[in-house]
């Protein structure tokens, strides 16, 4: 507690924030703080919103916006016609030719109003060493912050409180749709969709036991394969991933002279011509969606900010406390669906650490030595060769159901689907003479 005489003898303090307690007759703060010769406050400005800045920004005129898009896909026809009784003759009426109709998208913003403030007590500004530079400092650190976690609600947010998880947020953060939500939508879209190309929304969990690289270079083959715009992606992944991303490039780069990958002049890894980026905000979920990987053109996410954030202090006479506040609203969509693709990074202790298989001749069940055993595994699979027992061990199995296949000289290749999890034990395959 700070007594009278502290005040008069200006000594100076901080305060824990979190704490604060203002008697409600007196005005004076009773609790929260401590005492400290602190000569000055040292201050660290945190970056703006990284992800969301390189988003295409949408100029929106009030808290709904409607934004179009045009698609076009050309029909290119022969102009000589291909079937029928007068095959080969030129096509004279144009009612013959199929039009080309273009797609028109329409998509609403709905920007959610959010609001951070924090009450800073006058006696703090009075007998702090900095004085009223305290709350320039203050206020310049706390508006990027307020991006940040802009940033980190329109990755994760959900738009119906009643969608949040249990023991989730419920503080008013679910109040804009986030990108990942989006993604949600077009899974299920996906799901009823004939097209083979058509956005997937999220691509098969990533193994973080298993080598990374192909599976990241796999996830980007599916990402041209939906028709997302290659050139312009990056992928974004948390700085665990980032790290392990590293760790492998350097040990392949090394033992194998990879090619999938390289590193550029400003020592970024580049996995099939795409840059590797840190996101802070993937290290911070705020939904329990777990770690995950995103590759997207950020062109193709629409981000509409009503106002930017920028703090701002008042004196409440009656709290005699200076109030700073940043208030701001936004919204997030995805435009083109193609451009973005998410993976999840599956839980690492749901691996087992060696499975054990038994390659036999099912004329006797004998043991069949040199036997080749593959297991299919999301972005690499995984081998093994049987020994003279027709034994061998594969390690590092993710919980799963997968294709294991076995081939051996003089016998018949075969694909056996196969469930791994706790209950798996030694896995007999038996192959038939060819």
């Amino acid at each position: 507690m700070v007594t009278k005489n502290d005040i008069k003898m200006n000594k100076p303090f901080i305060a824990k924030w979190e704490n604060i307690d203002i008697n409600p007759s007196t005005k004076e703060v009773t609790d929260g703080i401590v005492h400290g010769q602190a000569t000055e406050f040292m201050t660290r400005l945190e970056s703006e919103a990284q992800f969301l800045s390189e988003c295409r920004s949408i100029e929106m005129n009030g808290p709904e916006q409607d934004i179009q898009h045009l698609r076009v896909k050309a029909k290119l026809q022969n102009l000589k016609q291909i079937s029928g009784a007068n095959k080969g003759a030129q096509i004279q009426n144009l009612t013959d030719v199929q039009e080309t109709v273009p797609t028109f998208l329409k998509q609403t913003l709905i920007a959610g109003a959010f609001t951070t403030y924090t009450i800073v007590p006058k006696l703090f500004l009075k007998d702090n060493i900095e004085k009223d530079g305290f709350m320039n400092k203050f206020q310049s650190i706390l508006a990027p912050s307020a991006a940040f976690s802009a940033e980190q609600i329109a990755f994760y947010g959900i738009d119906d409180v009643s969608q949040a998880p249990t023991g989730g947020e419920t503080d008013g953060i679910y109040a804009t749709d986030g990108i990942f939500i989006e993604l949600d939508k077009i899974a299920v879209a996906a799901g009823t969709s004939t097209d083979p190309k058509a956005p997937q929304g999220w691509y098969d969990d990533i193994n973080p036991n298993a080598e990374l690289i192909p599976q990241i270079a796999s996830m980007l083959k599916a990402y041209t394969k939906q028709r997302g715009n290659r050139k312009l992606a990056n992928i974004y992944v948390d700085s665990e991933m980032e790290a392990d991303l590293i760790d492998e490039a350097s040990n392949r780069e090394t033992v194998e002279g990879d090619k999938l990958f390289f590193f550029d002049s400003e020592d970024n890894l580049v996995i099939r011509g795409r840059k590797v980026v840190q996101l802070d905000v993937l290290d911070e979920p705020l939904r329990d969606l777990g770690r995950t990987v995103l590759i997207a053109n950020p062109d193709s996410i629409a981000y509409g900010p009503i106002m930017d954030a920028e703090a701002e202090s008042s004196y409440e006479q009656l709290l005699k406390s200076y109030v700073t506040s940043t208030d701001f609203s936004f919204a997030v969509g995805i435009i083109f669906a193609e451009d973005v693709l998410g993976a999840k990074i599956a839980d690492s202790g749901n691996v087992l650490n060696s499975v054990a298989f038994s390659i036999l001749d099912v004329s006797d069940d004998s043991a069949i030595n040199g036997a080749s055993v593959e297991i299919e595994l999301p972005g690499a699979n995984k081998t093994g060769t049987t020994g003279v027992a027709g034994g061998c061990n594969i390690s590092n199995v993710p919980y799963g159901t997968y294709d294991v296949n076995v081939s051996a000289t003089g016998f018949d290749d075969k694909t056996v689907s196969t469930v791994f999890n706790d209950a798996t034990g030694t896995v007999i395959i038996k192959l038939t003479g060819s």
